[in-house]
């Protein structure tokens, strides 16, 4: 849990980076390195959680949990470019934090899972 909570706080900070930095290219660059990190221990988390729950059929687990990853990315992105088009970056970048606060909280909520 600790590993996904951390997720979720990085993404926060990285989105209010990104938000405040505004024009700043090193804000910028140094948000979306802390967003990557956040994503990729979020998805090696998510995906080694989704293998214990029958390592025989980790083919099968896998494809759904692709799946389901990609399909969020794409609604991210879908949120994201209606977000750029009705308030520019800072409304990104306000769809980022909402997302990774909602994140946050659902793994709060499941908080009793995760051990």
């Amino acid at each position: 849990m600790l590993s996904l909570s951390l997720s979720a706080g990085a993404a926060l900070l990285a989105f209010i980076g990104m938000w405040i930095g505004g024009s700043s290219v090193l804000a910028i660059i140094v948000a979306l390195i802390l967003l990557d990190a956040a994503v990729g221990v979020g998805h090696s988390t998510n995906q080694a959680r989704v293998f214990r729950i029958d390592p025989t059929k980790r083919a099968r687990l896998n494809s759904v949990y692709m799946f389901s990853y990609f399909v969020g990315g794409a609604i991210g992105s879908v949120l994201g470019v209606a977000a750029y088009s009705a308030f520019g970056w800072s409304g990104v970048c306000a769809v980022g934090v909402v997302l990774a606060i909602v994140m946050g909280g659902v793994i709060w909520l499941n908080r009793a899972k995760f051990h």
